[in-house]
């Protein structure tokens, strides 16, 4: 189950190792290589078990260097085969202050909030039911941009054994938890300062959709800006929306099934309900409730948008495309895009430098050949591509640090040999922080520091594999470990640093 995201923190006496792989370290001590690494608190879920199996629900760790670790919470019980992870790509507050987390199984869990400012035990808030689909990508749960409002979609408990995804919007307020509003239906959403755009499928007899409806909430009432329907004997499967930043339109990517085939429709919507089409194109494949193969977002100044709808080949694989709105010309950037497939978890998605002048992608060839991408989003189609290495290599792993700087391991997976890269802003040769045996999505990056994962291969005294958790300097590949997970007997997933 790779389902998992970010998660994790420490616990247990720590004991910390420097290990150094020539970046500057003359004299090799411990001492020479934590002064390298800079301080701060890793939170980190603790757990028992091996790699996707944890046991019991483990406890919540605040770890700082040189210090016994101090506990946050026990995890609540949320039922057999509890995660804990970081609910998707927007869940660190605006301020800072606290993590919007998934805590539960796969289906039925809760969404709670898990305070970052607190220096020992703390209460978790359960803010509300949850599927971890919800966590699953971007844009099913988010904070507004001023960070007043989170809002997420609380799916349905069959949802991605359904002919579409769909679920209960719930607008909380950030100050308590309260909840604002709620819609049915929902299958996609756009939070906003001022309010909320939102998606609805609703249904006929059979419970296939046969009318669309993209809405707005301003805090005090809905307006529908306007309703779509299917062509005959046709229905829709998917939907996905962007708002503009003068919030004078909204791009509505819709996936349509018609009998033997399916379609992408791209169509801009204004508030008096003008609908423009501008795609209207048979798809790849088949649009899939547990694939979050439907995205679009707009590029600056609203000109053009980015877009993915499905390649066919594979359930977690999408053409990524460039729309000129005006013209309505589509530009194929690439038709191997790996995104999203639940359960499989954060296998990798497209992501986005924090100014949002860049976006970064793996792709996937038959022949297993990944390579990972930086697009400049400034209307152009040609991007910096990096091959993961040798045929069958993966990039298992890629951060967008605060300062936009892009982190990725390649190399093997779940064990074998890797490496972890830094591609800075502004340049296009990586360089190697520093060589390892990185597990997959269980890693934290900030601009200071990286922490990941390190795989422990079973031995003569210890029939079961174990993972290090690992401080990483991408500024000079200084690394430390954090906790010993062979001696601890237990897994540290990483939540957040301070």
């Amino acid at each position: 189950m790779q389902w998992l995201k970010r998660v994790g923190l420490l616990a247990v006496p720590l004991l910390i190792v420097a290990l150094f792989l020539g970046y500057g370290l003359s004299d090799g001590t411990l001492v020479g290589a934590l002064a390298q690494l800079p301080s701060g608190e890793a939170l980190v879920w603790q757990v028992g078990g091996q790699p996707d199996r944890p046991e019991g629900l483990g406890t919540l760790f605040w770890h700082a260097e040189g210090s016994e670790p101090v506990k946050l919470s026990d995890v609540p019980d949320e039922g057999p085969g509890t995660w804990v992870f970081a609910c998707g790509a927007d869940a660190l507050s605006r301020d800072g202050d606290y993590l919007m987390a998934y805590i539960g199984p796969q289906i039925g869990g809760g969404l709670y909030r898990v305070p970052l400012d607190q220096a020992g035990e703390a209460e978790l808030e359960r803010w509300g039911d949850a599927h971890s689909l919800a966590c699953n990508g971007a844009g099913r749960a988010a904070f507004s941009p001023d960070g007043s409002r989170w809002a997420y979609i609380n799916y349905e408990s069959d949802a991605t054994s359904s002919v579409f995804a769909d679920g209960e919007l719930r607008v909380l307020d950030t100050t308590d938890g309260s909840e604002q509003a709620t819609f049915d239906n929902v299958v996609a959403f756009a939070l906003r300062d001022d309010g909320v755009y939102f998606v609805q499928f609703f249904t006929d007899s059979q419970g296939l959709s046969d009318e669309v409806a993209l809405s707005f909430w301003d805090g005090s009432g809905v307006r529908e800006w306007a309703a779509l329907t299917p062509d005959e004997d046709c229905d829709w499967r998917s939907a996905a929306l962007d708002v503009r930043a003068d919030a004078e339109e909204v791009v509505l990517s819709l996936g349509e099934h018609c009998p033997g085939e399916s379609f992408w429709r791209l169509n801009t919507v204004t508030p008096d309900g003008e609908v423009t089409p501008h795609v209207f194109i048979p798809s790849g494949g088949a649009y899939l409730p547990n694939a979050y193969i439907n995205q679009v977002y707009y590029l600056a100044g609203g000109e053009h948008v980015l877009a993915t709808y499905p390649n066919g080949r594979l359930a977690n694989l999408a053409n990524l495309v460039l729309v000129t709105l005006e013209s309505n010309n589509v530009t194929t950037l690439t038709s191997e895009v790996i995104v999203d497939a639940f359960p499989d978890g954060r296998a990798m998605n497209l992501l986005f430098s924090p100014d949002g002048g860049t976006a970064a992608y793996v792709t996937a060839t038959a022949n297993q050949d990944y390579e990972l991408h930086r697009l400049a989003l400034d209307g152009g189609a040609e991007s910096l591509n990096i091959s993961a290495g040798s045929r069958g290599d993966l990039i298992s792993d890629m951060f967008f640090t605060p300062g936009g700087d892009l982190l990725y391991v390649s190399g093997g997976a779940d064990g074998a040999d890797n490496s972890l890269w830094m591609l800075a802003a502004g340049e296009d040769e990586p360089r190697r922080v520093t060589r390892g045996r990185f597990l997959r999505n269980a890693g934290v990056a900030t601009d200071e520091v990286v922490l990941l994962l390190e795989y422990v291969e079973p031995d003569d005294d210890h029939r079961e594999p174990a993972a290090n958790l690992i401080a990483i300097s991408p500024a000079n590949g200084a690394r430390a470990v954090l906790l010993e997970g062979r001696e601890a007997g237990a897994w540290a997933y990483p939540l957040a640093w301070r």
